[in-house]
């Protein structure tokens, strides 16, 4: 197993976790918010002689707040990160599984991919992204033997919300949130299902239904309710 992430010192210690259950795990050390970073990152994968038959990609980040407001080099770097170093790898990883007789590439999308997101505009566009272009290369590949799962959990008990700066939106605090080990179990249990995608938890599914249903403005609005920190 091959783990990624910036800091060292978490892969370090997701290394201690993991090792002691049998898996060999290789940490390596990258930053995918820098422009050529995925590319980087690709070929010292190789270089390792890697070759994956599932390839992860759940780095991402959100900034909450006025758009006009947020700092525009951090927006950047959150479209680097969340779209185009997830797109780098997917394509890389799919063209090797290919070649290789397949394989399934994981993107992490989010119930925030179904709809808009006042106060958190770029980061819902985002993963409008990821999930769109998660399930047209799914379409594509299929008969290659490669799957594309695009993964949509809602809230998730993570430091997102400390990064992102959503602390202080009371009514998301209030919702039910899903336990990350459990997010990704129901993940790694649907690589074998066939769909393209995935929401985990009751609540969450339910929630995208109302959405698809309802008139985009109101969509728009209540998410914009939903998202007020006051």
């Amino acid at each position: 197993m091959l783990v990624v992430a910036r800091r060292l010192d978490r892969l370090q210690s997701l290394a201690g976790e993991i090792s002691p259950q049998g898996c060999l795990v290789h940490c390596i050390q990258a930053d995918l918010e820098v422009a050529g970073g995925a590319n980087d990152l690709w070929s010292r994968i190789i270089d390792k002689g890697f070759s994956p038959d599932l390839f992860v990609n759940n780095a991402g980040f959100g900034l909450y707040g006025n758009s006009l407001e947020l700092p525009l080099q951090r927006e950047l770097a959150m479209v680097e990160l969340n779209i185009s170093s997830l797109l780098v790898l997917t394509k890389l990883a799919a063209s090797q599984m290919a070649k290789g007789g397949g394989g399934t590439v994981l993107n992490l999308a989010s119930v925030a991919a179904f709809q808009p997101g006042p106060r958190m505009a770029t980061y819902f566009a985002t993963k409008s992204f990821v999930l769109s272009y998660s399930q047209a290369l799914n379409e594509e590949l299929c008969a290659r033997g490669v799957r594309v799962l695009a993964l949509c959990p809602g809230n998730t008990s993570t430091a997102f919300h400390t990064v992102a700066g959503t602390t202080r939106v009371k009514a998301m605090q209030k919702m039910f949130a899903m336990e990350a080990k459990s997010v990704a179990r129901q993940g790694i249990r649907q690589i074998d299902s066939g769909k393209s995608v995935w929401i985990p938890g009751l609540l969450n599914q339910a929630m995208v239904l109302i959405v698809g249903l309802l008139p985009r403005k109101w969509v728009t609005h209540l998410s914009g309710q939903v998202l007020r920190a006051d």
